[in-house]
């Protein structure tokens, strides 16, 4: 899904000439803070790191399984909420549920 919403994205913002859309900024001074909080909600699955380290046969090596894990689901997060920011701007007024 992530996939089909990121090429809606880019053909949206093709049609647009490439411009943002409206109300766009590089750093919104307002809702910063409340993006932090937002994002916690990305990480609720937690709580299964632990049975998911004692089943798994590296657990030498799980801290750094967890790491990149968290790395990467951080990178796709921002990638694609900037994505669709800068596609919409402030007219995504509704969340995009994938």
């Amino acid at each position: 899904m992530i996939i089909v919403v990121s090429t809606l994205n880019f053909m949206t913002i093709n049609e647009h000439g490439g411009e943002a859309g409206p109300g766009w900024t590089a750093f919104n001074e307002n809702g910063y803070i409340t993006m932090w909080g937002i994002s916690f909600y990305m990480f609720e699955g937690v709580g299964s790191v632990l049975p998911v380290m004692e089943a798994s046969e590296y657990k030498n090596n799980f801290s750094i399984l967890l790491g990149s894990a968290l790395a990467t689901l951080l990178v796709v997060h921002i990638y694609f909420s900037e994505l669709c920011y800068y596609t919409f701007g402030e007219d995504l007024k509704e969340p995009i549920i994938i």
